[in-house]
């Protein structure tokens, strides 16, 4: 889609079109409230104070003579708005208020045959029923059967939703007084604008509908922001200078556009994954900007107020040669730009984001006031150390398996450092880490309930036998006696192509839950973080076995569920543990289990860790 067309339009404007509505939309849904709604909006508008009253955008596509003689565009998307005007102004017609000999403009609905027919007649429609007279919005279901009574060809859900707006409408109307209906005549005709959105496309109007509805082509808001800075910029009386002005503003914006459309760089300032918005990216520049609140569920929320400014501007010309402050969005974004390409303040704001300590806008609010980057990052640091270092559920003493939240993000913060510390030219992928599912993977556990073949549980025994002589070197571990006697002898004694029986799997569970207490298992100097795809791959391994899938798996990619094949991202503080990267003692450096001075190393490493970072 190309060369889509953008204009303001008033009601009058729109005399003498035809409008259709194709067989693949469906019918018309609007309700009581809604179209009461409409009516007091514009009823109760002041053109003196606010200029003009905005619709909803009308998009449609223009229709050649072969497609059909009597339309002249076809509606893809507004045709609730269009079609409540159009009944409106049928009753002002009627009631005598709108003189004009036909009505203003006219649809056609191919929902249903009987639809099209009966709103072509609508106007005709007090004549038919003498019962309309005494309509009120308590008895329009009772209305609706007499008249369907002898009509039952018209007798569909379209037609009811055209009968209820009549008589809400007619209802409306009646209640108001000859100067109050010219009024509201004024305003609904020459005072009340659709932001008129004309597609160009070469596929067919039901591919382009589609594509609208599937959010392939959308006019959210980020359309209609762009429309009214269009808009604007189309004020400008020197021809040329207008040009250059439009098309340096589409350069700018679809410049800013790409950007937020790499996922490395929109990952960095945003946890949002969902395709929904995907194509609505620079959405979030117009919410930083006109500070919408993070609670706010209203998707136009930025719109409204750049509408309101574009009302305004329009109604009191201004010398300002940037009205709706196009120069502000741009400033953004080059403000998140520069904070990308810095890889301290990439790290420290993407956590911050991650982590909801703090939000993007709150973030720009405080760096316009600070002098320096330096004193920026002091902040920022700040506000995680209070976070995290200075309460005791974030203690690393208290995070274990029990508390992942807690765990989780501290092991995020530590992996952050270490690509902080360990290579300069690195950046962390939270394009990565924030559309993958991520787990806390145990570093040496294996869990003996789902154990197949006596052979598993040996290789398990001997593993624990291992770790237990490692424990029972140190100090605090020499009173622990595990006596493995037992089972190694009931092992021994089983055929290696037996199921395991009910009585081994007592005894084994009475040993893990021995040895999973004396070896700490779920305490946090026993996990690291671990995505999904090779979490799945681990199934139930020691220590060696998870060390080498990890490798292969870092070597190498995989599909995900879009069918696109990637790299796997392994965290480097996990790399690091499979490497035994943190046991720095060689006198206890093995590679067969995590032993003791693995885990105890681990732990001193990641409080130097933070203790560097944050200057303690």
């Amino acid at each position: 889609m190309s060369e889509n067309k953008f204009k303001l339009k008033t009601i009058q404007e729109l005399k003498n079109h035809h409008f259709l509505v194709e067989k693949y939309q469906r019918g018309y849904k609007w309700d009581i409230l809604q179209v009461e709604e409409l009516l007091n909006d514009i009823e109760e508008f002041n053109p003196v104070q606010n200029g003009f009253y905005c619709l909803q955008p009308i998009v449609v596509k223009k229709l050649t003579e072969n497609e059909l003689p009597k339309a002249s565009f076809e509606l893809l998307d507004g045709q609730q708005r269009c079609t409540t005007l159009f009944i409106i102004l049928n009753i002002l017609q009627q009631a005598d208020v709108l003189k004009i000999e036909k009505p203003l403009f006219t649809i056609s609905y191919k929902t249903r045959t009987e639809s099209e027919i009966f709103l072509e007649n609508i106007y005709n429609l007090h004549k038919e029923t003498t019962k309309l007279s005494e309509a009120n919005l308590d008895n329009i279901n009772k209305l609706w059967e007499d008249y369907i009574e002898n009509r039952q060809k018209l007798n569909n859900v379209d037609n009811y939703h055209f009968f209820m707006a009549y008589c809400v409408i007619s209802h409306w109307i009646k209640q108001r007084t000859p100067s109050q209906l010219i009024d509201f005549k004024d305003k609904l005709l020459f005072n009340t604008k659709v932001i008129w959105y004309k597609v160009v496309s070469e596929g067919t109007s039901e591919e382009v509908f589609i594509n609208f509805n599937q959010g392939k082509i959308e006019l959210a808001q980020a359309e209609l922001v762009k429309a009214l800075f269009v808009l604007q910029l189309k004020n400008e009386t020197n021809t040329e200078l207008q040009v250059l002005k439009i098309n340096q503003f589409a350069q700018e914006w679809n410049a800013i556009e790409n950007k937020l459309q790499d996922d490395s760089f929109w990952y960095f300032v945003s946890n949002d994954n969902s395709d929904e918005d995907q194509a609505n990216r620079i959405d979030l520049l117009f919410n930083i900007v006109k500070e919408k609140n993070n609670k706010s569920k209203d998707k136009l929320y930025s719109y409204r107020k750049y509408l309101e400014d574009f009302i305004r501007v329009n109604k009191e010309p201004t010398n300002d040669l940037d009205p709706l402050e196009w120069f502000e969005i741009k400033n953004t974004f080059d403000i998140l730009l520069e904070w990308y390409d810095d890889r301290s303040l990439y790290h420290l704001i993407g956590y911050i984001i991650y982590e909801k300590l703090d939000d993007i806008k709150s973030i720009i609010k405080q760096y316009k006031k600070i002098t320096s980057k330096l004193a920026f990052k002091g902040q920022l640091k700040s506000l995680i150390n209070t976070k995290y270092l200075k309460e005791d559920k974030y203690k690393l003493e208290h995070l274990n398996y029990e508390s992942p939240s807690q765990t989780h993000s501290v092991l995020l913060l530590f992996n952050l450092i270490s690509y902080e510390n360990s290579d300069f030219s690195y950046r962390f992928p939270f394009h990565l880490f924030k559309t993958t599912f991520w787990s806390l993977e145990h570093i040496h556990a294996q869990n003996s309930e789902k154990f197949e073949t006596i052979k598993e549980v040996k290789d398990w025994v001997s593993d624990l036998k291992n770790l237990n002589q490692n424990f029972k070197k140190e100090k605090e571990h020499q009173h622990v006696n595990i006596d493995f006697s037992g089972i190694d002898e009931f092992i021994d004694s089983l055929n290696p192509k037996e199921q395991i029986s009910k009585e081994l799997k007592g005894i084994m569970n009475s040993l893990e839950t021995l040895t999973n207490d004396i070896f700490n298992k779920h305490s946090l100097e026993n996990i690291c973080l671990l995505d999904g795809v090779s979490n799945s791959s681990f199934n139930n391994d020691n220590f060696t076995s998870k060390r080498d899938k990890l490798l292969k798996i870092d070597s190498g990619n995989y599909i995900n569920e879009k069918g696109k094949r990637i790299k796997a991202f392994i965290p480097l503080a996990t790399k690091n543990i499979f490497l035994k990267y943190y046991t720095q003692e060689a006198s206890t450096f093995q590679m067969s289990y995590w032993g003791y001075e693995d885990r105890k190393q681990y732990i001193a490493f990641i409080e130097k860790t933070f203790a560097s970072f944050f200057n303690q």
